[in-house]
């Protein structure tokens, strides 16, 4: 485990604490050892479930409030509910099931990425991220959308999906259309909850990782912007929880590797710029 912090860490700068050089070390060793833990953390399946009523009083995109004359329809392709107005479009899903013989009715979000061929859009596990709320953990049905176990799964998903590009990022912009103050507060929202941290800060560390690649440095950005210090701690946390087994070593090291990457030259000078431009909202940044 990582050593204790100093004492006067509120008195240092945010680059000089949350890149001390007991995270370093660990990501260094850790890479330079190249021992693969990976396999504490196994696969889970994913798969899009229609949101419960009264998950939405009103439709996510337009915001009008649902009504006998306003009804729901459900995106087949994200689950969600919208009203009709913003779900009228209709494509044939490359999906199983006997549902998917015919076109489905898809949401206007959904179909931007649809409309370019992409019918695997990384917009469908948005939907139980953003309903799940970690302070009401038992708010949905035991099988349904907004639940522990399938935010977990779509983390899971969604990492496998942003691996796949770290190994092939010509197709990033393609890919992930889903922008940073969207899904970034989507995925770090997670990580205080022990049933999804493990999850969240695997996908963390891959799509900032990813954002390194192919020099967007805009995840990074908001993770600092729109999560500030408490996201921050709670990567730390992770990184100094107490445990020798190899799923707790696993994530250690995807906190060590979430941090590496927050903490790079490029990162925090741009970050800088950014802010004292004033380009971006720097209201929950440290």
């Amino acid at each position: 485990a990582a050593a204790p912090r100093s004492q006067s860490y509120r008195e240092e700068s945010p680059a000089a604490y949350y890149n001390d050089v007991s995270s370093t070390q660990y990501y260094h060793h850790s890479h330079h050892e190249e021992v693969d833990f990976s396999d504490s953390m196994p696969s889970l399946d994913f798969r899009v479930k229609k949101v419960a009523d009264k998950l939405h009083s009103g439709c996510p995109n337009c915001k009008e409030i649902f009504s006998m004359s306003k009804r729901r329809h459900h995106c087949r392709l994200c689950g969600d509910v919208f009203c009709f107005a913003c779900s009228t479009n209709r494509a044939t899903l490359p999906l199983e099931g006997p549902e998917f013989d015919k076109p489905v009715r898809i949401c206007d979000i959904c179909f931007q990425d649809v409309d370019k061929g992409n019918f695997f859009s990384m917009r469908r596990y948005l939907t139980p991220l953003q309903l799940f709320d970690p302070e009401r953990p038992d708010f949905d049905e035991e099988d349904g959308v907004a639940t522990a176990t399938n935010v977990s799964a779509a983390l899971c998903a969604l990492t496998s999906d942003l691996d796949s590009l770290l190994h092939n990022s010509s197709s990033f912009k393609e890919k992930v259309t889903i922008p940073p103050d969207v899904l970034v507060p989507a995925i770090i929202k997670h990580l205080d909850l022990r049933e999804t941290s493990d999850r969240a800060i695997r996908a963390m560390a891959s799509l900032l990782a990813l954002g390194s690649i192919v020099m967007n440095n805009d995840f990074a950005h908001t993770v600092y912007i729109r999560g500030g210090k408490p996201v921050l701690d709670a990567m730390l946390a992770l990184l100094e929880r107490s445990g020798s087994d190899r799923r707790t070593l696993f994530v250690q090291e995807q906190a060590a590797r979430a941090i590496f990457y927050l903490t790079e030259s490029t990162v925090m000078t741009s970050l800088v710029t950014k802010l004292n431009s004033g380009s971006g909202d720097s209201s929950g940044a440290i």
